[in-house]
């Protein structure tokens, strides 16, 4: 697995939730493919080995979807809420790994859609803190329904968020 430690971009240094964003991410690591990345959340309950995979759902769009990975049983728990303790850190861990597969997939149109109301009102929150900062970098919208999305609004109810880069 390559390890990438570089900082590709940081969110705004007022942060999440009042913690400072202008920290270094966890280590990343990528899988077989780069459509999967690894890292490990450390905090108040151990050592939590996490991915990131990219499921690609049509031309150009590919899911994100964030879980605990059991290595041995190579498998993918995406409804355990960890409570680690390091939300700031897994969130920018997660920031970076967007930037790192959009650096091998320019084109890619990014969808973030939560399995859990608490983790749609956790992401949306986090979008609303750093959307002047996010939209430097990319366009961000909010899917309504099955078909329509718009560009994206603080006081917009979404089910889902599609970022791409912006040209």
């Amino acid at each position: 697995m390559a390890k990438h430690n570089a900082i590709i971009g940081k969110l705004t240094r007022k942060g999440v939730f009042g913690i400072d964003m202008d920290k270094n991410n966890y280590t990343i690591q990528t899988g077989t493919n780069d459509k999967m990345y690894f890292f490990t959340s450390v905090g108040r309950h151990g050592n939590i080995s996490k991915a990131v995979v990219f499921a690609q759902t049509d031309v150009d769009y590919y899911e994100i979807i964030l879980g605990d990975y059991d290595a041995l049983n190579k498998h993918l728990d995406t409804h355990t809420i960890s409570n680690n303790g390091d939300i700031a850190l897994v969130l920018i861990t997660v920031a970076q790994i967007m930037a790192l597969f959009f650096q091998k997939y320019p084109q890619a149109h990014l969808v973030i859609e939560a399995n859990t109301p608490l983790k749609h009102r956790l992401y949306k929150r986090i979008i609303d803190n750093n959307l002047a900062y996010i939209e430097t970098k990319y366009a961000v919208w909010g899917v309504l329904d099955m078909i329509t999305q718009e560009p994206y609004q603080k006081e917009g109810e979404y089910r889902a968020f599609v970022f791409e880069l912006k040209p």
